[in-house]
């Protein structure tokens, strides 16, 4: 659904899903992303157009919300699970939902995992991220803090892992 201060609410065709949570917009505004929480997927409408385009995008973890970064991506962040276990853990006392961070390229089409990490007592249940300086904040909806990450350890991260270490 959108809405416009002079016609009121319209439905934006292509857009049903489930639990859709995170919500972005091109800026050009001819697009619509869509973290489909509840399926597990991104979904790419476009808008305006005559005949509506959907790109329905897989995901290995629950998406919950999108949020631009400066070079054009987009971050999803969201809990590294299956809807089953997600919903069997959310009623267990202190059972831990691991969260991860991903980078949607708008340009390329192409998801690429950022950061993966397991709950803790005192951080879990990833919600969403944003870019801050050198760093990635990732926020929860288990709590009432945010998680920081330096940019410059999860890079020494990657090549670790790109050369076996």
């Amino acid at each position: 659904m959108e809405w416009n201060p002079s016609t009121g609410w319209k439905k934006i065709e292509g857009t049903d899903t489930g639990y859709p949570n995170g919500v972005a917009v091109s800026p050009d505004g001819e697009w619509v992303y869509i973290a489909s929480w509840a399926t597990g997927e991104i979904i790419k409408v476009s808008r305006g157009k005559e005949e509506v385009e959907r790109e329905d995008m897989p995901l290995n973890f629950l998406p919950d919300n999108l949020t631009w970064r400066a070079n054009g991506g987009l971050f999803i962040g969201g809990q590294e699970v299956t809807l089953a276990e997600f919903l069997e853990c959310d009623t267990t006392e202190g059972c831990n939902t691991p969260s991860k961070v991903a980078e949607y390229n708008t340009i390329t089409g192409k998801i690429s995992d950022i950061l993966s990490y397991s709950d803790t007592s005192v951080f879990g249940g990833a919600s969403s991220a944003l870019d801050v300086g050198n760093e990635i904040w990732v926020g929860t909806y288990k709590g009432d803090r945010i998680a920081r990450f330096d940019k410059g350890d999860l890079i020494s991260t990657w090549i670790k892992r790109i050369l076996g270490y």
